[in-house]
């Protein structure tokens, strides 16, 4: 099962200190998450803001301990998408405002006993890097960037974060969204949904995940020294929507209804994906 939700907020969160990470725990050692997998998906979204703002294809093989291949296959994402809920989009309005925007992904793999949460957050985008003395003062403190957590398989946890923002991108009316942290060599870093083989080829280190597919590779940064943590993480899978948030074959709903257009009641949160299937490698 994945789970996705989105935060974005001016009012409602407090700012999240870039030295400071949630406290659970993820995967093994130098992870590619070599437990091959068929798992429940369910995808949820949250949203605040503090104003009104609201063809290529690719396979990865992987082999299960039947000798049976278990491919996750890479399919863009189509536009108009019939289980796309309201909201599903980034939602930065390109102000000075502050904001805060969040993701939570969940994978479930019944079989395994295991779940693994992938949760993708960014903080004053309008501030690419972390404000110089002017900016502060002109602006008030800020923390800024762009952090990657999961948290798997036997409690294990990994988190990577970076000050920086500019490489961080989303899509303005679905749920895709990336960031690379480290660029290969002599590449330039995506600023938009790309098949996996090119992502592989200009990312190093970074993200990036749609409704159908999801791929990355982080390094965990040491500053979560309070749990189990592990040193790398990859993983490449793809995911097959079964309920948005709304009935099957229908018009898909905000999950707070009509008071979701409505800033007072930030921070807003959306489910996104209420349940799918994915396969893959992690």
């Amino acid at each position: 099962m994945q789970t996705s939700v989105c935060f974005s907020q001016n009012l409602g969160f407090p700012a999240v200190d870039p030295n400071i990470t949630f406290n659970p725990s993820l995967l093994s050692k130098r992870c590619r998450f070599d437990s091959q997998f068929q798992s429940r998906t369910k995808s949820i979204r949250v949203s605040a803001s503090g104003s009104v703002t609201r063809n290529d294809s690719s396979t990865s093989s992987a082999q299960t301990e039947s000798g049976v291949s278990v491919n996750p296959v890479y399919l863009p994402t189509p536009p108009n998408r019939d289980l796309r809920t309201p909201h599903s989009g980034y939602h930065f309005d390109g102000t000075t405002r502050k904001f805060f925007e969040g993701w939570y992904f969940k994978v479930s793999i019944p079989e395994r006993k295991q779940s693994f949460c992938f949760m993708y957050s960014v903080e004053n985008p309008a501030f690419k890097k972390k404000l110089s003395t002017l900016e502060v003062a002109q602006h008030g403190p800020r923390f800024t960037g762009v952090g990657a957590q999961i948290l798997g398989a036997d409690d294990k946890y990994i988190c990577q974060f970076s000050e920086e923002s500019s490489n961080f991108w989303g899509s303005r009316h679905e749920l895709i969204l990336g960031n690379t942290f480290v660029s290969e060599k002599d590449s330039r870093p995506p600023n938009k949904e790309v098949p996996p083989q090119e992502f592989n080829k200009r990312v190093l280190e970074g993200f990036q995940v749609s409704p159908l597919w999801h791929q990355g590779c982080i390094y965990d940064d040491g500053r979560s020294n309070y749990v189990e943590s592990v040193k790398t993480a990859r993983w490449e899978y793809s995911t097959r929507p079964v309920y948005g948030w709304g009935n099957v074959g229908s018009k898909q709903k905000s999950t707070a209804g009509w008071l979701a257009a409505f800033p007072v009641f930030e921070p807003h949160w959306q489910v996104c994906m209420a349940g799918g299937l994915s396969t893959g490698i992690h």
